[in-house]
C-alpha cells in the first residue's frame, strides 16, 4: 500500500529579531562615530590648508601688516616725545588697539576741547597715582548731598600735614618724661602707599639742555653729577586735574662729585641764577643726579635727599595742605654699552614728614632704612608695617612715588631759543673768548640771541643783575637790546679798557 507522502519540512530562515532600544542606540553611536570621523578629517585638511596659506617662507608665520605710522613713529598720536621715548600713552595700548585707531576724533569740536562723548577719551587710564586735585575732588563727591559745599567732615577732609614729633606745653599733666597723654604723644605711622601724586608728568621741553648734561656726565661714568631744573607748571589734559611740569634751562652749581654721588658745595651765584629764573618767568621745578649702580632703583641715600629737598621746596596748596611739586630725575645707565635713560619719581607725604622730624638714624642696607632710638627727652612714633606689626626697619617700596617723563615733538611754546653758551661749572669758566665765540655765531641786535639761559647768568655776573633783567624783559617782547646795553656788550667784546671807561660813565 502506498504510503501517504509527507509535506517537505520549511526551511527556517535566519531571520533577525528586532533589537531593543539599547541596541539602536549603540548602533547609532558608532554611525555617528564613524561620520564624525571623516568630518574631522575633513576639517583638518582645511585648517592645513589655511594655515599653509598665512604661513610664509621657511613655514614660518607671515607678519601681519604694518600699522600706518606718521613719520616713521611707532608711537599713538597722543604721545609727546620721540621715537626712542616711552610714556603711559604708548606702554599701555596694544598694538590691536592701535590697529583699531581708538585714538581717533569722533566729535564735532576742536581738537583742543572736550565734550560729554571724549571727557574721559584722553586720559591715561593706567596710572598708578591719582592726581592731587583730582583725589580731592572725588573726597568732595562722597559728601556732595551730605553737608553744604564749604563745610568738610572727616571724609572730605584734605590730607593735613602730619608731625611725628612730641607735642610740647600740653597742660593736662607734667611735662614730658612726668607726663603723657593721647593728645601730645606722637601718632603711629601706619606705612601705606601714596594713592595720589602732587605732579603728573616731566617735560623736557629743550633737549639740547638734557643731551648736554648726558653727554658730560657719559664721558667719565665714575664722576656723577647733579642739576636744577627751571621751568614753569602747567595743566596736563592727559590726566584728570593732572600737573606738569615744563623744564626749559638746567643750572648745575658748585659740587664734589666722586663714584658713590655729590656734595652740593656752596654757591656764591645762586641768588643770580634764581633772579635770571624769576625775569624769565621761570622757578626751581625739579633737579637731576646721576647713579651707575644697577642694583637698586632708588637708594636710601637718595630717597633721604629727595625728601629735604621736597620739604625744603613746598608751597601751600589752596586746599590748605603744604604739599610739594619739586620733580626728581635720575640718569643711570640701562645697558652694558654704555646707554642711558631716566626715571622720574618724587617720595610720598609721609616719607617727608618722617624725614623733616628725623625718625631715621640711618640704613641697614640700601633700600632699607633703620628707625632711631629716642633720647630721654624725645618719644619716637610707632612704625607699623602691615601684618608684622611694629617694626624698626623700613623698606623704601612705600616712598616712592612715581611720574611719568617725556619730550615733544615740536618745540612750539619753548621761551628760551639757544643753548650752545658754555655751562656753569663744567671744569673752565666761561670768558670774554666765549662771549666773542657766541656772538660770532649770532648778532646782538638780535632779540632772541639773548635767549640763552647760561648767557644770561653770565652777563649779571659780568655786568650787574638790573642789566640782565633788562635784556631779558626786551627780548621776551620782541625788542631791540638799548642802546646803552649794547654799548657795554660791545665793549666786553672790544679791549678791557674800553669796557672799564664805558662802565665809568653809566
Amino acid at each position: 500500500v502506498a504510503q501517504p507522502v509527507k509535506p517537505k519540512e520549511e526551511v527556517k530562515k535566519d531571520v533577525a529579531k528586532p533589537e531593543t532600544k539599547k541596541e539602536l542606540k549603540k548602533e547609532g553611536k558608532r554611525e555617528s562615530t564613524k561620520e564624525g570621523k571623516k568630518d574631522s578629517k575633513t576639517k583638518q585638511k582645511k585648517e592645513v590648508k589655511k594655515d599653509a596659506k598665512s604661513l610664509g617662507k621657511g613655514g614660518k608665520e607671515a607678519p601681519k601688516p604694518p600699522i600706518e605710522e606718521k613719520k616713521g613713529s611707532k608711537l599713538t598720536p597722543a604721545c609727546a616725545h620721540g621715537p626712542l621715548g616711552r610714556c603711559l600713552h604708548c606702554a599701555s595700548v596694544t598694538e590691536d588697539e592701535l590697529r583699531e585707531n581708538v585714538f581717533a576724533e569722533k566729535c564735532d569740536h576742536p581738537s583742543n576741547a572736550k565734550c560729554p562723548k571724549c571727557m574721559n577719551k584722553g586720559f591715561i587710564q593706567d596710572a598708578k597715582h591719582q592726581s592731587f586735585d583730582h583725589y580731592l575732588n572725588e573726597l568732595k563727591l562722597k559728601c556732595k548731598d551730605l553737608h553744604p559745599p564749604d563745610a568738610k567732615c572727616h571724609n572730605c577732609l584734605p590730607p593735613t600735614q602730619i608731625s611725628y614729633k612730641l607735642k610740647p606745653g600740653c597742660k593736662e599733666h607734667a611735662p614730658f618724661p612726668k607726663g603723657l597723654c593721647t593728645k601730645c604723644m606722637p601718632p603711629t605711622a601706619n606705612l601705606n602707599r601714596q594713592h595720589y601724586r602732587h605732579l603728573d608728568y616731566v617735560q623736557f621741553i629743550n633737549q639740547e639742555e638734557i643731551s648736554s648734561f648726558m653727554n658730560y656726565w657719559s664721558s667719565d661714568f665714575a664722576v656723577q653729577h647733579m642739576a636744577y631744573l627751571y621751568g614753569y607748571y602747567a595743566k596736563d589734559s592727559n590726566y584728570p586735574d593732572g600737573v606738569r611740569a615744563v623744564v626749559e634751562a638746567l643750572y648745575q652749581p658748585p659740587q664734589k662729585s666722586g663714584i658713590e654721588g655729590v656734595v652740593e658745595l656752596v654757591d656764591k651765584d645762586e641768588k643770580c641764577v634764581q633772579q635770571i629764573a624769576e625775569a624769565l618767568g621761570f622757578s626751581r621745578v625739579g633737579w637731576i643726579f646721576t647713579s651707575i649702580d644697577p642694583d637698586v632703583y632708588l637708594s636710601c641715600s637718595e630717597v633721604l635727599k629727595i625728601a629735604e629737598l621736597q620739604n625744603v621746596n613746598s608751597v601751600l596748596h589752596p586746599s590748605g595742605a603744604k604739599i610739594s611739586k619739586l620733580a626728581s630725575v635720575k640718569a643711570k645707565v640701562i645697558s652694558d654699552k654704555g646707554e642711558t635713560g631716566l626715571e622720574a619719581f618724587m617720595v610720598s607725604d609721609q616719607c617727608q614728614a618722617l624725614v623733616r622730624d628725623r625718625i631715621f638714624a640711618g640704613q641697614k642696607d640700601k633700600q632699607t632704612l633703620i628707625v632711631r632710638k629716642p633720647a630721654a627727652s624725645e618719644v619716637i612714633p610707632s612704625i607699623i608695617y602691615g601684618k608684622a606689626g611694629q617694626v624698626t626697619e623700613v623698606p623704601l617700596d612705600f616712598f616712592v612715588v612715581n611720574l611719568s617723563h617725556g619730550a615733544p615733538k615740536e618745540k612750539k611754546f619753548n621761551t628760551l631759543q639757544f643753548f650752545d653758551f658754555p655751562k656753569e661749572n663744567r671744569g673752565k669758566l666761561a670768558g670774554i673768548a666765549d662771549l666773542k665765540a657766541y656772538f660770532s655765531k649770532h648778532k646782538k641786535d638780535d632779540p632772541k640771541s639773548y635767549l640763552d639761559f647760561h648767557l644770561l647768568v653770565f652777563l649779571a655776573k659780568q655786568i650787574d643783575i638790573d642789566t640782565a633783567k633788562l635784556l631779558v624783559a626786551s627780548s621776551l617782547e620782541n625788542r631791540k637790546p638799548d642802546g646803552g646795553t649794547l654799548e657795554i656788550i660791545n665793549g666786553m667784546l672790544g679791549s678791557k679798557q674800553q669796557l672799564i671807561i664805558r662802565l665809568h660813565t653809566l
